[in-house]
Formats: C-alpha cells, sequence, structure tokens
C-alpha cells in the first residue's frame, strides 16, 4: 500500500539523504522494492501482545522451521504507533514515524537480508534506516559464513584481503542478527539503531508466523486501471498490487458469537489471538467472536473465511 509512495519519496527527495545512502536506495533498493510481492498489515499494535505472550513461552526472534518467506523478495508495510510503548520503545530518540515498512529479501534458505524504511512525519518524506541485517532463520550468523563470502565476491569483486576480514568478523556472529551499516556510522550508533529496530523486528517475525500458518492465505489487492493510468500521464509511479491476510476457520466454529447483545450490529470482530503449534504446523487461534455476522466477518485487517468442507 505504502511501496509507491517510497519510490516517489527515494527519487524526489535524494538531496535530504546522505549521498551514498540516496545512490543505494535509487541503484539497489527500488528496483528491489518495484519488483518484491507486497504486504500490507493494520493495526500492528496487536503485535505487542503477541509479543508478551510469545516470550512467556521462550520462543524467541526467528526460531523455528515455521518462519520462511514466502517469496524471495519481500516488502512488508504498515502504520506504526507514535506514542510510547512496549512496540515503540525508543520514542522520543527518533523522529516520530507514523508508518513503516520492510524490505526482506531471502539469500539462501536459511538467511535474509533486512532494510527498514520508515516514513518521517516531521519531513513528510519516507527514509531508509542507515543500516541492513543479516539474519539467520533457525541458525547463527557463524553457520553461513562461506555463503556470506561467496555472495559478497561474486557481484563486488572484493579484494581477498577484505574477504579475510569479512570472514574474521563472520567467526565472532554467534547471534541471529548482524547490522550491516549502510553508511560510515560510530559503533555507538550501530549499537543504538540495532535496539531501537527491535520493535520492528518482532513485527516482521510475527507476520512470518502468520504467513507461514496453514490456516492463513493471501489475497490480492489490484488497484484501479484508471487510477494508475492516470498516475502513468502524468510521470507519477503507478500503485502496486498489494496482499492482505486471510483467516480460514473451520466449519464448526461458524456462527459462535455474541448474537443476542441488544444494538449490536457491527460486523464480527475475533477478539485477541495467539498461535498454536502443532504436530500439522503452525495455526493462527481466535478465542472468541463478537458481534452479528449478517456483514460478514473481519479481524481488523484479515478477513475471515469459513471453510465449507
Amino acid at each position: 500500500m505504502y511501496a509507491h509512495q517510497v519510490i516517489e519519496d527515494f527519487l524526489n527527495n535524494a538531496p535530504l539523504f546522505n549521498v551514498n545512502l540516496a545512490r543505494f536506495m535509487k541503484d539497489q533498493i527500488i528496483p528491489q522494492l518495484k519488483i518484491s510481492q507486497k504486504f500490507h498489515l493494520d493495526d500492528i499494535v496487536d503485535a505487542i501482545n503477541i509479543r508478551k505472550e510469545m516470550e512467556k513461552k521462550k520462543r524467541y526472534l526467528f526460531m523455528g522451521e515455521d518462519l520462511r518467506l514466502p517469496f524471495s523478495n519481500c516488502w512488508f508495510d504498515y502504520p506504526y504507533p507514535t506514542k510510547k510503548s512496549d512496540l515503540n520503545p525508543s520514542y522520543g530518540r527518533i523522529s516520530s514515524s507514523s508508518k513503516r515498512g520492510i524490505l526482506a529479501l531471502e539469500l539462501f534458505p536459511n538467511l535474509m537480508t533486512i532494510y527498514f524504511c520508515f516514513y518521517l512525519d516531521a519531513f513528510k518524506t519516507w527514509a531508509l534506516r542507515d543500516q541492513a541485517y543479516l539474519v539467520a532463520i533457525n541458525s547463527t550468523i557463524s553457520d553461513h559464513i562461506e555463503e556470506i563470502i561467496q555472495y559478497w565476491k561474486k557481484p563486488q569483486q572484493v579484494l581477498i584481503k577484505e574477504m579475510e576480514t569479512l570472514r574474521q568478523v563472520l567467526t565472532t556472529q554467534q547471534g541471529q542478527i548482524m547490522p550491516m551499516p549502510l553508511i560510515n556510522i560510530a559503533k555507538d550508533v550501530v549499537a543504538r539503531m540495532a535496539e531501537e529496530d527491535q520493535g520492528d523486528f518482532s513485527i516482521l517475525n510475527i507476520i512470518l508466523l502468520l504467513l507461514n500458518c496453514k490456516n492463513i492465505e493471501t489475497e490480492n489487492n489490484h488497484p484501479p486501471l484508471i487510477l494508475n493510468k492516470s498516475r502513468r500521464k502524468k510521470g507519477k509511479q503507478e500503485l502496486f498490487t498489494y496482499k492482505t491476510l486471510k483467516l480460514r476457520l473451520p466449519k464448526s466454529l461458524e456462527g459462535k458469537s455474541d448474537l443476542n447483545i441488544i444494538g449490536n450490529h457491527n460486523r464480527i470482530h475475533f477478539c485477541m489471538g495467539h498461535f498454536k503449534h502443532r504436530k500439522t504446523g503452525v495455526f493462527w487461534w481466535q478465542p472468541h467472536v463478537r458481534g452479528q455476522n449478517k456483514d460478514g466477518i473481519v479481524v481488523k485487517d484479515y478477513e475471515i473465511k469459513i471453510l465449507k468442507a
């Protein structure tokens, strides 16, 4: 939903950014963003409660076979809380940002590169975070030394000496997330930014869990052809097709709602749910439903689809 805005701002507002970062945005990020599969999620603040439940059950970031990108190139965007909260603990240390985006690129089956983008409310423009991240799934960064070196060596023709330095750095990376500054920034800034980005990492983790649930499917939302034709004539970036998530429920759960509440004619809204890990996979579970079903069923941004089988 926000991808076209990001591309336009990266091109039109390049003078606001570091020269090297602006060039990277134009040459590397925009081409990947254009060809990415795009997802939009609303009410992502619910991730706070989901994350707390995951922590209680000791389910840590990016661990488990249930975390996979559905496509090799994905863009996820969502509105972001602008007030101090558990999800936004860095509020006050960085500029207010009401919209966020994540570009996730799969390098190998268990390794991906993450780029965070954010909308600067004060400047009314999208910007790219000054550092990217390598993220290992169900493994550590040091488990992928040879893969990472070969990946960097081929396109950039890096000197052997620099490759050995990279190898030494990777050997020390026993965690799952490795910051990769895109411009020259101090080590203490790298560490602080990594701390500030924890909220977005949690969101990405939950998005991947949702996308790998057995009862979650995606639905394409196509832009109006007339609107894109108009934007094309004006030289603007066309709107993209984006995906939203649909939750499929067993037919046995149909009609379980508080239908006897007087004056309760809203569309059905499911209360806060959670993940269930079973032998057959991960499922998104809703504890109960509220509202009348004559107008359909929704879970925030998730449309509920009753299985007929």
